[in-house]
């Protein structure tokens, strides 16, 4: 699915529990292949579910948000999102956002808390 995003000029952001933050990191690390845009692919630094609250009122820059994970995730997102969402109610933990690649946005997830939890690698185009 990446691989189209990035050609129809999209960009996308990975925010992942603890049990996915290193999955997201060697994506983005793996997708940084020259010729694609800068900040084509972003990780959150936070495995804080706040991060996800903080995400979903970015209705200005983020344009769809494909929630993975536990029924009671995907509902909350559903829920409070102000951006269309993608939902079923099975899949692997994460949440991935698509959105035109801006510095604005770029910016506001920089502005976020790091991950509390001891993260071993981390992408070359990172927020």
């Amino acid at each position: 699915m990446l691989p189209v995003m990035f050609k129809t000029g999209n960009a996308v952001i990975l925010r992942g529990g603890s049990e996915a933050i290193h999955s997201n990191l060697a994506i983005a690390e793996a997708m940084n292949v020259p010729g694609l845009p800068p900040n084509s692919i972003t990780v959150v630094p936070t495995t804080d579910r706040a991060a996800i609250d903080e995400l979903l009122k970015l209705d200005e820059l983020i344009n769809l948000c494909i929630p993975r994970g536990g029924e009671g995730l995907i509902r909350a997102v559903a829920e409070k999102s102000r951006i269309p969402v993608i939902k079923h109610y099975r899949a692997s933990a994460m949440c991935t956002w698509i959105a035109t690649p801006t510095s604005r946005w770029q910016r506001r997830l920089s502005s976020m808390p790091s991950a509390s939890a001891p993260v071993s690698a981390t992408p070359s185009r990172r927020c």
